[in-house]
């Protein structure tokens, strides 16, 4: 009974080192660009141009879908290898940022 759970123990200890994660992005990593790995997904995050970044998704194939968003949380346009989508703000997205907990915006778009 005793090296059978010697073994366990020791199994279990080896597997928990095994299974560590990447690091998380922080702000200063994050200037230079991160990705997001998953089975058969990557989507790679990089700053474009001021507020706009870039992002690259690839599902398990190498034509992927491209997507600029205004600081990586409004979509701004999302191109494809069959389709491609373009949102044009009629409002000032600057005005939206800084976030605060339970402020309510609105904007226009086409």
């Amino acid at each position: 009974m005793r090296p059978r759970r010697l073994t366990f123990t020791l199994v279990a200890t080896l597997l928990a080192g095994a299974a560590q994660a990447a690091e998380c992005p922080t702000a200063a990593t994050a200037e230079k660009g991160f990705m997001l790995l998953q089975v058969d997904t990557q989507s790679e995050f990089r700053k474009h141009y001021g507020p706009i970044v870039k992002i690259t998704n690839r599902y398990g194939s190498p034509a992927g879908q491209t997507v600029f968003s205004y600081r990586g949380l409004i979509d701004l346009s999302r191109m494809g290898a069959g389709s491609q989508q373009a949102l044009y703000a009629l409002s000032d997205l600057k005005n939206l940022f800084p976030l605060k907990k339970g402020a309510r915006q609105s904007r226009s778009s086409l």
